[in-house]
């Protein structure tokens, strides 16, 4: 049994399936691919069994349909560097391995496999599902507007992942770590019926977002999207990733966002991020508060730390005519500030124990993105 593909295609299809492919394992079938022959193209599959990835690699020819598991590690480690060159898969039965020629013939390596029917198949319910086509840039682009504000808490995995609400309106992605931060996008072009008064939404973990980010980054067009309760299926023509969805309710992201803040500031972003790239080795190394002392027409950022008698402050100009000190985590605020990519940024405060709302100034209306930053209380 023969296989005939370009070596170069084959690494990167077997990298990104690497993803989805766990360190350790409790089972040694979920370090594999799974490798299959079907209408002119290998499919390659990986898992960790609560994650599903397969993407078409264009075959050259083969002379039968076949199925079979080999080590991921091992294979993309020997594929990696033979670069853009024909290679030959045959497989032998008799002593189930494989062996791949490359370089017309000047070369070859081989390995054992094992069979596919120890590999685990997806069984999730995919009944009841709700079907979207959307533009993959557009998906990519919620995530990577919200991505920051995920948590990394064992406990609490729901508030580890993306969660996507679509309305009438528009599909909203949110996240937040439900201490120091969140983020809402909103694409108003991607729009649902909402039968029955029901919100279409899923809360899709962090690796599978992780894994769909990097898919989407190299392609171009349309992707579908099916979900229920308990899963979730994106795929086009060139791959299919299925992922089991967490089934805990996600926190109210709408309900902590301040609709009217009496304080309004516009700020040059690359000046305030700036400053506050200065001050912030002054501050306190475990809550890494610096002082936001807001006064007509300007801020002082400023940073204490008298443990080491470190201190810092500059003072930059803004767009205000109110008053208002108020503190904030400085790596979260510095996080916050860059994921907004506008020459200005809006700053809407009310009180120094009240969240701070961060927007665009211009690219970007309130409503289409804004960031929360938690205060820390000023002693």
């Amino acid at each position: 049994m023969e296989i005939k593909l370009q070596a170069k295609e084959l690494s990167a299809k077997l990298k990104m399936a690497a993803k989805v492919i766990n360190q350790k394992n409790s089972l040694p079938i979920l370090g594999d691919v799974l490798l299959e022959t079907k209408n002119d193209v290998l499919l390659i599959t990986a898992s960790d069994s609560e994650q599903w990835l397969s993407q078409k690699c264009q075959t050259i020819n083969y002379d039968q349909e076949m199925r079979f598991c080999v080590n991921a590690s091992d294979f993309m480690t020997a594929v990696s560097n033979l670069g853009d060159t024909p290679i030959t898969i045959t497989l032998d039965e008799q002593t189930k391995t494989f062996t791949c020629e490359y370089g017309n013939g000047n070369g070859k390596f081989s390995m054992p496999y094992e069979e596919a029917n120890e590999f685990p198949l997806s069984n999730i319910d995919t009944e009841d599902t709700k079907d979207f086509i959307v533009d993959g840039k557009k998906v990519l682009k919620a995530i990577e507007f919200t991505w920051f504000a995920t948590a990394n808490d064992e406990l609490r995995p729901v508030i580890n992942s993306i969660h996507f609400d679509f309305f009438t309106d528009g599909m909203v992605c949110a996240t937040t770590d439900i201490h120091s931060k969140l983020a809402r996008y909103k694409d108003k072009t991607i729009t649902s019926n909402n039968e029955n008064g029901i919100v279409p939404n899923f809360t899709l973990p962090k690796k599978p977002a992780s894994i769909l980010m990097s898919i989407l980054s190299a392609l171009d067009g349309d992707i579908k999207v099916a979900f229920n309760d308990k899963a979730i299926s994106i795929n086009n023509k060139d791959f299919k990733l299925t992922a089991r969805l967490l089934e805990e309710i996600y926190p109210n992201y709408e309900a902590v966002i301040p609709k009217n803040n009496p304080i309004t500031i516009t700020v040059d972003k690359v000046l305030l991020l700036n400053a506050l790239k200065r001050v912030l080795p002054m501050t306190n190394d475990i809550s890494s508060l610096v002082i936001l002392d807001f006064k007509q027409g300007q801020v002082t950022i400023s940073a204490n730390n008298i443990d080491y008698c470190k201190s810092a402050s500059e003072t930059v100009t803004c767009d205000c005519d109110s008053e208002l000190k108020i503190g904030f985590n400085g790596t979260v605020l510095t996080e916050v500030l860059k994921n907004i990519n506008d020459e200005n940024v809006v700053i809407e405060l009310s009180e120094p124990n009240k969240v701070g709302v961060f927007y665009y100034a211009a690219e970007l209306t309130r409503d289409e993105y804004l960031s929360l930053c938690a205060p820390i209380l000023i002693q």
